[in-house]
């Protein structure tokens, strides 16, 4: 006889007139309130929107970075570059970011750009929860088309994404062989700092008096920041920054990151100083084929 297996998606249960859904945990709060208890969840953290520059100045998979004229840095997608290939932001403060502006108080990036040789070229950014590889969720923006040799500001408009928090920004230039200058590339949204959490505690109150309170997950540090990031050293190299081996961006929070050489841990203001958040400054020169190690958390 072939066994029956229950289908719980089939069935809800109904138990003083709520009816509880076991596999969505639908009614669980209407069940609570039988007893007395009541579970709300904390709004949004208030925080109000700012404008801070990002600086692109970082590019990995082939993609490539000179200096131009007016401060302007010049981006090239070439052929040969890795599909992935693209430019990170080193500007640190930026992170944690959220973009939870209304449609008449939106969050954008706007920036002043130009193709030298008068062409045009589509250019888009993206957000990501951490660098490489803890990347979702993620947004892409729209496109945005840069053309001619004379520079003009561009915006794109960043659509609310609740109470997500991305810790890493990069740049794609979608069109090959086409140098595209910009600058100014501001961000206008919610920058949370260092240790922020978007409310949605959840807060468990008997006959109206809170009993119980479960901070979000962004507080108690569920869902972990946790990054790691390999070097190899060449011969007497002190600072280590920017892409490693995996082309992840080297990013951490002063005070939350430990150093490995070759497996062994180093120490802290004797062997390394980590202060900036993205770059580790050796005291010594390391040997060429060295491997270090950086983990944040």
């Amino acid at each position: 006889m072939a066994k029956q297996f229950l289908d719980e998606s089939a069935f809800t249960i109904k138990l003083g007139g709520v009816e509880i859904d076991p596999t969505s945990g639908e009614g669980i709060e209407g069940l609570l309130k039988i007893a007395g208890w009541t579970v709300e969840k904390t709004p949004p953290d208030e925080s109000p929107q700012q404008t801070k520059t990002a600086s692109m100045a970082l590019s990995f998979g082939g993609a490539t970075i000179v200096s131009g004229s007016n401060g302007n840095l010049v981006y090239r997608w070439p052929t040969g570059a890795q599909v992935w290939g693209g430019f990170g932001n080193e500007e640190a403060e930026i992170y944690p970011v959220s973009f939870t502006g209304s449609f008449a108080d939106a969050s954008f990036i706007t920036f002043t750009a130009s193709v030298p040789s008068g062409g045009s070229a589509d250019v888009y950014f993206r957000f990501e929860k951490n660098p490489h590889p803890d990347v979702n969720p993620a947004i892409n923006t729209d496109s945005v088309t840069v053309s001619g040799s004379v520079e003009k500001n561009y915006s794109v408009v960043i659509p609310s994404q609740g109470d997500k928090q991305f810790r890493n920004l990069v740049m794609y230039v979608q069109t090959r062989d086409v140098n595209v200058a910009m600058r100014n590339i501001d961000i206008t949204a919610n920058f949370l700092g260092a240790d922020a959490s978007i409310g949605n505690d959840l807060i468990f109150s008997y006959e109206g008096v809170e009993k119980l309170r479960l901070p979000s997950f962004g507080s108690l540090g569920i869902g972990s920041r946790y990054s790691e990031f390999v070097y190899t050293g060449t011969s007497n190299q002190t600072a280590f920054s920017g892409t490693d081996n995996f082309g992840t961006i080297l990013r951490y929070s002063p005070g939350k990151a430990v150093v490995f050489m070759n497996g062994v841990r180093l120490s802290a203001n004797v062997d390394y100083t980590a202060t900036n958040g993205t770059s580790v400054d050796f005291t010594d020169g390391v040997t060429a084929s060295d491997i270090i190690t950086i983990q944040s958390f």
